[in-house]
């Protein structure tokens, strides 16, 4: 039996029967990889998905022109290709130099025919500061209306999966795995202490409540951006994590992708050998029982690019902290060739 150092419940874990799995490197091939400095976190508190960008302040710490808002709808338009964004009540963690920031950006919901601008003074701050960004931020007139976009003004960036908490964009791609409700999950480990340990599926606490009994998973590949959706047959809870493995075949240590429950929205994070702390390379937007998230491929970091040229499998569980233990579920295993494209066809 094979061991495998493993990171994920503490440094130098292992995780018994070796995993052969894969995902990120053959879904993002072709997907810009650089280095993240990410210690600003941003969080958007509307039902929305917040477009932005952030502007360097400088020594002055103002941008005259950004003062005028038809300079910044020009703006705005000029740069639509370096927009971020943020899906509805989530937050995201983005690069930060030691300078203050303006945000200037807009709003995008199905609630309104337009898009309000939003622009927010971000200060410098040491640490990891954590800035909310809602309505009382819209950008107003001096007669107090909220000065806007209007959806002929400005072309959005194209994308074929809109994380927007509504999954209206799914109903056409078809499902990866589907799991009837008689499902029982193949492995069951409890880790807690020292090594995991392999147990009796009668004798798990959790299976099958707070999002762990899985009924169905879709992934899309898009041009670079990968998207996800998992929906569950029990509400979804916070402490509940889905897992996919990302292992070459070629090494004994590899990637881990977590998606935390952690409310309404959060993160998607890699795990890599040698680095204390995931890195976030994503967002998800979730209810009760179905959640979607998004891939950011220029946010994964330049560590993950030797390991991720060599996964070409998918191990996907979940886990749930017990009173015995953190226990895991073995869901699903399969081939990244599984997985298709936006456009029908691998590029």
């Amino acid at each position: 039996m094979t061991t495998l150092p493993f990171w994920r419940f503490g440094k130098n874990r292992t995780l018994r029967d070796r995993i052969l799995c894969g995902i990120l490197f053959s879904i993002l091939l072709g997907v810009l990889i650089g280095p993240l400095s990410a210690d600003l976190v941003l969080r958007n508190n509307t039902r929305g998905i917040l477009y932005f960008l952030l502007l360097p302040m400088g020594v002055e710490g103002k941008i005259p022109w950004a003062e005028n808002a038809e300079a910044a709808k020009t703006y705005l338009k000029e740069h639509r290709d370096e927009l971020e964004k943020i899906p509805p009540e989530t937050f995201l963690k983005v690069r930060k130099d030691p300078s203050p920031y303006l945000l200037l950006g807009f709003f995008v919901s199905p609630e309104r025919p337009s898009f309000p601008l939003v622009r927010v003074r971000i200060p410098s701050v040491p640490g990891e500061p954590s800035f909310t960004v809602s309505d009382v931020d819209l950008w107003k007139s001096s007669a107090g209306e909220s000065l806007v976009l209007y959806p002929w003004d400005i072309e959005l960036p194209r994308t074929p999966i809109q994380i927007d908490n509504r999954y209206l964009d799914w109903r056409k791609i078809k499902e990866l795995r589907q799991f009837p409700t008689s499902f029982l999950p193949p492995k069951v480990l409890r880790h807690r202490g020292g090594s995991p340990e392999r147990i009796r599926f009668d004798q798990a606490k959790a299976w099958p409540s707070k999002g762990t009994a899985v009924e169905g998973l879709k992934i899309l590949r898009g041009q670079k951006e990968v998207y996800i959706m998992i929906s569950s047959y029990s509400p979804m809870e916070t402490g509940t994590s889905y897992w996919f493995y990302l292992l070459p075949l070629s090494s004994s240590t590899g990637l881990a992708l977590e998606i935390p429950i952690t409310g309404k929205g959060g993160p998607i994070l890699l795990w890599v050998p040698g680095m204390e702390k995931p890195t976030q390379i994503g967002t998800y937007v979730s209810d009760l029982f179905v959640l979607e998230g998004e891939l950011l491929g220029s946010y994964l970091p330049a560590e993950a690019e030797p390991l991720l040229r060599q996964v070409s499998k998918v191990w996907m569980s979940a886990t749930i902290p017990t009173g015995e233990g953190t226990e895991e579920y073995y869901l699903t295993e399969f081939d990244v060739t599984d997985i298709p494209y936006e456009s029908g066809v691998s590029p």
